[in-house]
């Protein structure tokens, strides 16, 4: 019984601390994969987002009562499709630890070239933390995505400016 749990100690050892050097040393063959690998993340097109943005505007209720709201803006010339939005807000940029807050998601189908869409509010008790919007989108069937983050203490009535396609002033993430 002793005998049994000595192996599988050692096979968990094993796999957790030298499974790599383990295959490398059975399997010369895995040399030549590991290095088609590499060639192969060589040859991946990461494609650039452009005129896509993000922003937080000062908007006024139907009670008179002011409230940031979250806009994306496609300042493109083509529609963004099956777009997924995913947001998030931390105290730790690094870590992403610290202070989190809930992961909410959105999914919007369209978003026509020249448009923005109005995605959620957020709350004044967050502006001290990294509130990071998550974008994923096919624009003219090539899958991309980008994130936006607002920086602590970034959103102010006082760092205001106009927006691209938006009527309106706000804060932009560029």
């Amino acid at each position: 019984m002793g005998f049994i749990v000595h192996v599988k100690i050692d096979a968990i050892f094993l796999l957790k601390f030298k499974l790599h050097y383990f295959f490398i040393a059975m399997c010369p063959s895995v040399l030549l994969l590991r290095s088609d690998l590499y060639q192969m993340k060589k040859d991946i097109e990461i494609p650039i987002v452009k005129d896509v943005y993000v922003a937080a505007v000062l908007m006024t209720g139907d009670t008179g009562e002011q409230q940031w709201w979250v806009h994306l803006i496609n300042d493109s010339t083509s529609p963004l499709e099956n777009v997924m939005i995913q947001s998030r807000g931390y105290s730790n940029l690094e870590t992403k630890a610290g202070i989190k807050t809930a992961t909410l998601r959105k999914v919007l189908k369209v978003l026509p070239a020249k448009s923005a869409a109005k995605l959620e509010p957020i709350m004044p008790e967050v502006f001290h933390l990294f509130n990071e919007y998550w974008v994923t989108f096919f624009e003219e069937n090539t899958l991309k995505d980008r994130k936006f983050i607002f920086g602590p203490h970034t959103i102010e009535a006082a760092f205001q400016e106009d927006l691209p396609v938006v009527k309106d002033k706000g804060i932009i993430v560029r």
